[in-house]
C-alpha cells in the first residue's frame, strides 16, 4: 500500500500481510448496522480494542465483528475512507450492512446539529440543557420542524407548542408510562418519538423501588421499545445549573440525576450550552467512562 491505513488502537501505520489483506474490526447491531467502525487494526492490537459499546456486548443485539479484507480492494477503501483518519473520540457513525451507505438522518432546524443527532436509525438521542434556557425545548423544536416537513411525529410534553401541525401528535399526559408510550407508538406509527423531560415518566407497575431505580428501568424499557418499533427517539431533560462542557457530565451532574441516568441508555447524549446569540456549544457524551472533551460549535437560530 502506498498510503497505509492507521491502526485505531496504536495509531501507527498498518502494512498489508503477504496476501494483501488487513484486519478490520467493528461493532454491529442486529447484524445489520455498523455502530462502531469498522476500523483497521494491527492483528496484535485487536486484543486491545476498546469501544463505547463494550458494555452492550453479549446482550444478543450488539456483536463484535472482525474480518480480513484486501487493502487494495475499492470496497475496502470506500468502507474505511471515513474512518481510517478519524480522530479517536469522534461520534460513532452508523453503516448499514453490505457496506452500502446508510439513509440520511431526519432533518433538524440546524444543519450541523442534524449530523450530531444522527436520527437515521432506531436509537435514543439524549439532550441536556440548562433549565429555562432557549435550548431546553430543543426536542419540541425538532418535532415541530419535522412535522412541518411532513414527517409523522409523536411528542410527549407538558408544554405543547403554540403551532399545530397535521402530522404532529401531542400527548400531554403529566406522567406517561412506558406502556402508554408503546400504545401511542402502535397507534400513531411515527417517524420520530420525542419525550420532553423524560423524568416525568412513571413505571406501569410500581414495585416500591427507589426513584433512581425506577428511572433506570424506564430507560431500559424505552430503549427496547424504540428498537422494537424501529424508529429514532429524542429524550430530554434540563438541569438548574450551567452546563459544564469541560468535564464529563457524570463528574458534575450527580450520579442519581435524570441526566446522568440518560448516559445508560442514550447514544449519544448531547449537552447544550448557548455561547452566543447565533451559536450553541454541544458536548458529546459517548460513554460514562470516557474523558473525551469533544465539543462542537453549532450555528443556531431561535
Amino acid at each position: 500500500m502506498s498510503d497505509p491505513y492507521d491502526c485505531v488502537v496504536c495509531l501507527k501505520p498498518i502494512e498489508a500481510a503477504p496476501d494483501g489483506k488487513i484486519r478490520i474490526e467493528g461493532i454491529v447491531k442486529g447484524e445489520t448496522e455498523w455502530l462502531w467502525g469498522p476500523y483497521p487494526v494491527h492483528e496484535p492490537c485487536r486484543l486491545n480494542v476498546r469501544t463505547i459499546y463494550d458494555r452492550l456486548l453479549g446482550d444478543g443485539v450488539h456483536v463484535a465483528r472482525g474480518f480480513r479484507a484486501r487493502a487494495d480492494d475499492p470496497e475496502t477503501a470506500e468502507l474505511l475512507s471515513e474512518w481510517a483518519r478519524a480522530d479517536l473520540g469522534t461520534p460513532a457513525k452508523h453503516w448499514p450492512g453490505q457496506w452500502s451507505r446508510r439513509k440520511p438522518p431526519l432533518d433538524t432546524p440546524w444543519p450541523e446539529f442534524t449530523y450530531l443527532a444522527d436520527l437515521s436509525h432506531a436509537h435514543l438521542l439524549g439532550l441536556v440543557a440548562k433549565r429555562g434556557s432557549r435550548e431546553a425545548p430543543t426536542g419540541t423544536a425538532m418535532a415541530v420542524h419535522l412535522a412541518a416537513a411532513g414527517k409523522q411525529v409523536l411528542l410527549f410534553t407538558g408544554y405543547p407548542p403554540p403551532l399545530s401541525r397535521p402530522t404532529l401528535v401531542v400527548d400531554e399526559t403529566p406522567n406517561p408510562t412506558p406502556g402508554l408510550v408503546d400504545q401511542a407508538l402502535a397507534s400513531v406509527r411515527p417517524d420520530l418519538l420525542v419525550i420532553e423531560r423524560w423524568e416525568r415518566m412513571h413505571p406501569d407497575q410500581p414495585d416500591g423501588a427507589s426513584r433512581t431505580s425506577e428511572l433506570e428501568n424506564i430507560g431500559k424499557v424505552l430503549k427496547q421499545t424504540v428498537l422494537r418499533h424501529k424508529l429514532p427517539c429524542v429524550v430530554t431533560t434540563s438541569l438548574p445549573q450551567d452546563m459544564d462542557l469541560n468535564r464529563p457530565l457524570m463528574h458534575w451532574a450527580g450520579h442519581d440525576s435524570p441526566a446522568a441516568i440518560m448516559t445508560e441508555f442514550c447514544s449519544p447524549l448531547l449537552v447544550l450550552r448557548r455561547s452566543s446569540p447565533a451559536e450553541v456549544l454541544v458536548r458529546l457524551e459517548l460513554h460514562t467512562t470516557m474523558t473525551d472533551s469533544t465539543v462542537r460549535a453549532v450555528a443556531w437560530r431561535g
